[in-house]
């Protein structure tokens, strides 16, 4: 399983995930870092297979 981390989650919890053997990323790791907006960020994930750690279910309220 996939994640990425949303900004308002501390980046720690992408290193625990990673830890336990998920491929995560953090907003912290994308271009525009954590002011990347949620528009792009639901498009990286779902491009990308990654769960959306966010929200549950993988979709940003209000999406």
């Amino acid at each position: 399983m996939k994640f990425l981390v949303g900004a308002q989650l501390p980046r720690r919890l992408a290193h625990v995930l990673h830890g336990a053997g998920y491929d995560t990323l953090h907003t912290l790791d994308l271009p525009a870092r954590n002011l990347t907006t949620d528009q792009e960020i639901t498009r990286f994930s779902r491009s990308g297979g990654r769960e959306d750690a966010r929200t549950r279910g993988g979709a940003a309220h209000g999406m």
